[in-house]
């Protein structure tokens, strides 16, 4: 069986006075993307807020395990007092990059993934999170990127499906 896929785009933007290291950067994010399977109907599986909606990919034929392999890469810019740009990297240690807890939890940096999850990164604008999705829980998930030094989250969620 293959790993359903869901591929989510990162549009970042802002604005950030480097000189003031008390007043933390303002980011946007804004959101799209893609899966495989398709989506049912006319659902999305990335919702334009960021929430990733397992309940809405097709999974019809029997070709797909329920483990879903979501990429975040990110685009964008972060424009700094003197309008110059910075581009938002994740941070190289994963655990730092993303955090995925049960909805009602508050996500802390470096707390990594659920048991039974990975994550796993191809190169500092995109990581990757493994989701056995077999459990119907809801998760919060939150980003992490870093601009010149500064860390910043930016914080969706993701609704899995029920085992089957």
């Amino acid at each position: 069986m293959t790993d359903m896929t869901v591929t989510v785009n990162v549009a970042v933007s802002g604005n950030y006075d480097f000189s003031d290291p008390e007043n933390p950067p303002t980011i946007n994010a804004s959101y799209s993307g893609s899966s495989t399977p398709p989506p049912n109907g006319n659902q999305k599986v990335v919702q334009t807020n960021g929430n990733v909606n397992l309940t809405a990919l097709n999974k019809s034929s029997g070709t797909y395990s329920n483990r879903t392999d979501i990429e975040f890469t990110l685009s964008g810019e972060v424009l700094d007092q003197n309008g110059d740009s910075h581009s938002p990297l994740y941070p190289a240690v994963l655990n730092d990059a993303v955090t995925v807890v049960p909805v009602g939890t508050a996500p802390r940096r470096g707390a990594g993934v659920p048991a039974g999850w990975q994550t796993s990164s191809s190169a500092s604008t995109a990581v990757t999170v493994i989701d056995p999705d077999t459990d119907g829980q809801n998760y919060s998930y939150c980003l992490y990127v870093v601009l010149d030094g500064v860390t910043c989250p930016v914080d969706p969620s993701i609704m899995n499906r029920t085992s089957n």
